[in-house]
């Protein structure tokens, strides 16, 4: 079973309790930290890659009403939790973040928290984010981070993860995926004992 199998598989079983279980214990950490970076960024449209259940659209639409709201996740038991909880204001669809069933230049904002670390290939996945952002626009990545040597260790062993991990990053490793991409204006910042939050711009 591959990496992205294993990720789906594992999500849909969480799907029904990960809001209230120690399976979004470090993203519930993440998401005041994000939404206060929004407040910092101009945008209309934007999209949660990895939008799991919903929670970080549904902050967003109640702080900025006008957005238009839309998430793409693996996991199909994910999105009808994405769905229950935000009804008509999203538009939610299951998907791959290598394949993204978006035009270029569609969106203001790409939000990817706490999913990024899941991805086989990376390198695919930015370019992705690149195409379906629109000029100037922002790609929001905020994900797992552990110091060294404990990251090292944890890359080790972590493929043989039933939870489809792939690979923890280091702020060295992130900033070079982004620039090769053609990714700017890059800052990076630790924001807890298990994340970083990382802008960048198109």
């Amino acid at each position: 079973m591959n990496a992205k199998e294993k990720s789906r598989n594992s999500f849909d079983k969480q799907a029904s309790v990960y809001d209230t279980s120690d399976y979004s214990k470090y993203p519930r950490e993440c998401y005041t930290f994000v939404m206060k970076a929004l407040a910092g960024i101009e945008f209309d449209k934007v999209l949660d890659l990895g939008c799991g259940t919903g929670a970080i659209l549904e902050q967003i639409g109640d702080t900025y009403n006008s957005a238009e709201l839309y998430g793409v996740d693996l996991s199909e038991n994910m999105i009808e939790q994405a769905k229950w909880r935000l009804e008509s204001k999203a538009t939610l669809s299951t998907g791959d973040a290598e394949n993204l069933p978006f035009a270029d230049n569609t969106f203001d904002l790409v939000c990817c928290v706490e999913s990024f670390h899941h991805y086989p290939n990376p390198d695919k996945a930015l370019l992705e984010i690149s195409r379906i952002l629109k000029p100037n626009g922002t790609l929001l990545l905020c994900d797992t981070w552990s110091r060294a040597p404990i990251r090292q260790i944890m890359n080790l062993f972590i493929r043989f993860s039933d939870d489809g991990d792939v690979h923890i990053y280091s702020e060295r490793e992130v900033m070079r995926l982004l620039e090769k991409t053609g990714l700017t204006h890059i800052t990076w910042t630790q924001i807890t004992n298990h994340a970083y939050l990382c802008i960048s711009k198109k």
